[in-house]
């Protein structure tokens, strides 16, 4: 499909990131949704690396 805009050709992709969130020409949101358990895994392992390094106790780490 061709759309124009004041009489120039817009480029058609298949995946654009608009406000920090994946739009996929097919309308799934699975290369979002990616993208953000990629993003919580690091930081899981970010506070992981955190935790192990300081004399904590598993008491306080864990919350009752």
């Amino acid at each position: 499909m061709l759309i124009e805009v004041n009489g120039k050709e817009l480029e058609q992709v298949s995946a654009y990131k608009y406000l920090g969130s994946w739009l996929t020409e097919d309308g799934k949101s699975e290369k979002g949704v990616k993208a953000r358990i990629a993003l919580a895994k690091g930081a899981f392992w970010n506070l992981k690396e955190l935790l192990r390094d300081v004399n904590i106790t598993t008491r306080t780490r864990k919350p009752s």
